[in-house]
């Protein structure tokens, strides 16, 4: 996932990347690494525990859960065949910048931005799906006093310019659920409470 969020870095900021140093890619300390996923865990239970999921209900969750996640991992299957298939182009725009000073060409800026506009259509596409699937499971699981705890979780900083009161329960609920059930390290953690 680190290579996408490089990606969408520079799809994001474009030529104002230029002026900043370039950063250096370095290999994830798996150390680091283990202890974040642990600390994002330690996160994640802070807004689970609140909504009194039974064991129950977490196993009747887990199969939707699961789905979202394999729907996630098609994507990036997907996304990285589009990579590769763009890596041809960017080597040539790579060499004729070194070797003839060139600038990049037009056709790999179209290239590049249907590039980065199909991963953010199709990320838009996958979270709202995922999403929905997720709150019309959860509306068939929770009782109201659970779903009502999970919106109540929900800060109004996910709703700029509005009043949280303002908000609908539903808006709220599906907030929740991209920012924790959907979150990668819910998964396992669901999984484990389940037991």
């Amino acid at each position: 996932m680190k290579w996408l969020a490089l990606f969408m870095a520079f799809a994001v900021f474009g030529t104002s990347m230029a002026e900043a140093p370039t950063p250096q890619l370095m290999k994830e300390d798996p150390v680091a690494t283990r202890i974040n996923l642990k600390i994002r865990r330690v996160e994640i239970l802070d807004q689970l525990l609140p909504v009194l999921m039974t064991k129950e209900q977490i196993k009747k969750l887990l199969p939707i859960v699961e789905k979202a996640r394999q729907m996630e991992v098609d994507l990036q299957k997907k996304e990285l065949g589009m990579l590769k298939d763009l890596e041809p182009l960017v080597d040539k725009e790579l060499e004729n910048g070194i070797k003839k000073q060139m600038l990049t060409s037009a056709e790999f800026n179209a290239e590049y931005a249907k590039i980065v506009a199909k991963f953010h259509t199709g990320r838009a596409g996958l979270i709202g799906m995922s999403t929905g699937m997720v709150y019309e499971e959860m509306k068939k699981v929770l009782n109201d006093g659970q779903r009502t705890a999970a919106a109540k979780a929900v800060p109004a900083v996910h709703f700029p310019g509005r009043e949280l009161n303002s908000v609908s329960q539903e808006e709220k609920l599906k907030v929740w659920i991209r920012e924790v059930m959907l979150d990668r390290a819910s998964y396992e953690l669901l999984s484990d409470m389940a037991r």
